[in-house]
């Protein structure tokens, strides 16, 4: 399975997608979000700490339950201006996620957002809302229009751009041998039977 994540510290997106069929197709999704503490008795530095946990908490969640191969993270925008603490929050997340995954052993491909708009729409100003567009008819992420009406749109938009980042990627070279080892496992099992690890 490959993982998409949108890195964010207040909303973390995410997409589980199967390899097994030589495709990608979404299995699960999800948008971890974390609020900022109204109290003004809790430091600020504690409270991104909790915030930090909340989110580590949530990406190893997400690898407990799927046998994740490869993560294909989306790299914090280059160039924007933005102020220090978005700044702080962008590049927290981002390495949160990297750390989380690096410790589980697990590959990261980062993609930077320009690309990601620039291989879906053609452009590399094209809009989050064109991308969408493209994810949501792309074979195998189809049902997630489907699935993410209702969900707020601060949330869905998190959960379209890791997808975005799956869409997008799936020519690069690492995530094709990660499909690829993928249908070879598959049909060894339908050949020989799953491995029982008996002797």
């Amino acid at each position: 399975m490959i993982l998409g994540v949108d890195p964010g510290f207040a909303a973390l997106g995410w997409v589980v997608a199967g390899t097994e069929t030589g495709r990608m197709e979404v299995e699960d999704w999800g948008c971890t979000r974390t609020t900022k503490s109204s109290s003004n008795k809790v430091r600020q530095a504690d409270d991104r700490a909790r915030r930090i946990r909340e989110q580590v908490r949530a990406v190893l969640e997400v690898l407990d339950r799927f046998d994740v191969r490869l993560a294909v993270v989306e790299a914090p925008p280059g160039g924007r201006a933005m102020s220090s603490s978005a700044s702080v929050a962008i590049a927290t997340a981002y390495a949160l996620v990297v750390a989380t995954l690096e410790a589980r052993q697990v590959p990261v491909l980062l993609v930077v957002p320009w690309q990601v708009r620039k291989t879906l729409t053609g452009k590399i100003n094209g809009g989050k809302v064109d991308a969408a567009r493209v994810v949501v008819s792309t074979p195998g992420f189809v049902d997630l229009a489907r699935w993410l009406v209702g969900v707020p749109k601060n949330q869905a938009e998190h959960v379209l751009d890791a997808a975005a980042c799956l869409v997008a990627s799936a020519d690069e070279p690492l995530v094709r041998a990660v499909m690829n080892a993928a249908v070879r496992e598959c049909r060894v099992a339908e050949r020989f039977g799953p491995d029982t690890g008996g002797g």
